[in-house]
């Protein structure tokens, strides 16, 4: 008996799915409260890089889709291209949900402001100069980094759903979320309705 294969794999929300379920263990020994945001591990180390380098995977991949001839290689372009966009006007006020945890984050919000996410610089530290910024690997900063690639793999799905199919914008992020299987909802985010509507 063979094999068939009946749907294409979606990396990125497969990617995010195992960062979720890792991110639920560690809840199970850090309880995620203001007095333990500042706590760091060698595990928490391995979440921040392995989430901030999927947002630097997923924001390419969304720019590329929303202007192909302009120069996307860092963060410094991502944000200046997410920014230009109409249709992006909510990207740095997104607001993802923790609901069991209690948690409300706002992973870009600093681009409002033209900075980089106080996140994205550990993961940076972290990457270059681990043995001088091991301390930064933070609770807070792996909520947020693991946060921020939900926000950019809702609007990827949902660019590419509206360039492909013409629906609107906040159908076509309804529409993605709808779509994605399975459901996590350890994160959320809350611009969606829930229930979310049954599979097609």
């Amino acid at each position: 008996m063979g094999i068939k294969t009946n749907k294409q794999k979606d990396l990125s929300w497969n990617y995010y799915l195992v960062l979720v379920q890792e991110l639920s263990v560690v809840s199970n020994y850090i309880e995620f409260e203001e007095e333990n945001y500042s706590t760091y591990s060698i595990e928490l180390v391995k979440l921040l890089i392995a989430a901030s380098s999927e947002v630097d995977v997923v924001l390419k991949q969304l720019c590329r889709l929303l202007d192909k001839k302009r120069k996307c290689e860092n963060i410094e372009d991502y944000r200046k291209i997410i920014k230009s966009s109409n249709i992006f006007k909510d990207f740095t006020s997104e607001k993802i949900l923790i609901s069991r945890q209690g948690l409300e984050l706002h992973p870009w919000e600093n681009w409002g402001d033209n900075k980089n996410p106080y996140w994205w610089k550990a993961y940076n530290n972290v990457k270059h100069k681990r043995d001088v910024y091991f301390s930064d690997a933070t609770l807070k900063n792996v909520l947020n980094a693991i946060a921020a690639l939900l926000v950019c793999i809702s609007y990827l799905k949902a660019t590419d759903e509206m360039l492909t199919n013409g629906r609107t914008f906040s159908d076509a992020i309804s529409w993605g979320w709808g779509k994605l299987t399975p459901r996590n909802l350890f994160l959320r985010l809350d611009r969606i309705a829930y229930p979310l509507a049954p599979f097609e």
